[in-house]
């Protein structure tokens, strides 16, 4: 079985109680990253202080120079 860690980028997929969102918010900063050729990953090793994973690195390519 997956993880949370691997599953928080599916659509739907949530933690919070279900009057809390829809599950849908890391997917789409997912698909907008992979849009623009870059990635989102989560920092596994880094849980807070109610046992929550909060660490997430935005990786994008860097941008050709257009004049």
């Amino acid at each position: 079985a997956k993880s949370d860690a691997e599953q928080v980028f599916l659509p739907f997929y949530s933690l919070k109680p279900e009057d809390e969102g829809k599950g849908l918010g890391l997917y789409i900063c997912k698909e907008i990253a992979e849009f623009h050729g870059g990635n989102i990953s989560l920092d596994e090793n880094f849980i807070g202080p109610d046992q929550r994973l909060r660490t997430f690195s935005l990786d994008l390519p860097k941008p050709n120079d257009q004049e």
